[in-house]
């Protein structure tokens, strides 16, 4: 309770790490408070936060763009996980952004420069990952990635 207390103080006074971290405790059954302290952790820059905001709207049809947005912005705030999303998202193509093998590389190689361990697996074969791409197995991923 104390440590509720304190998280709760510093995010009243616009701790953006505090607003995630209660973000993550969601123990508002609603899930308002979840969503109240997760946007206002976005509004203050929190990588983490503008990326589990993003990957939310990727998958509403409505607001896909917005969150392809928020995505990119994550991503140059060096989160490796939103590296990783955008290269996968550029790698198969799909209806918000066109297949491009050049920016794909860039993002893995940035996740990677992040620590993100598949993003590493992905950089340590370029020919190989260019050449799964071109030969349209891909397509069987992209499900899963768009």
């Amino acid at each position: 309770d104390e440590a509720l207390s304190w998280l709760n103080k510093a995010a009243e006074k616009g701790s953006c790490y505090a607003e995630y971290f209660l973000s993550k405790l969601n123990y508002d059954e609603t899930g308002e408070a979840l969503l109240d302290y997760l946007q206002d952790a976005v509004q203050q820059g929190h990588p983490s936060s503008t990326y589990e905001i993003a990957i939310g709207l990727l998958n509403m049809d409505d607001y896909a763009e917005k969150g392809l947005v928020l995505l990119k912005l994550a991503a140059n705030c060096n989160h490796p996980l939103a590296q990783l999303k955008l290269a996968k998202m550029y790698l198969t193509g799909c209806a918000l952004l066109e297949k491009d093998w050049l920016e794909a590389r860039l993002w893995f190689q940035r996740a990677a420069q992040n620590g993100n361990s598949e993003a590493e697996n992905w950089c340590l074969d370029n020919d190989a990952a260019k050449e799964f791409v071109e030969n349209g197995i891909i397509r069987q991923l992209k499900a899963n990635y768009c």
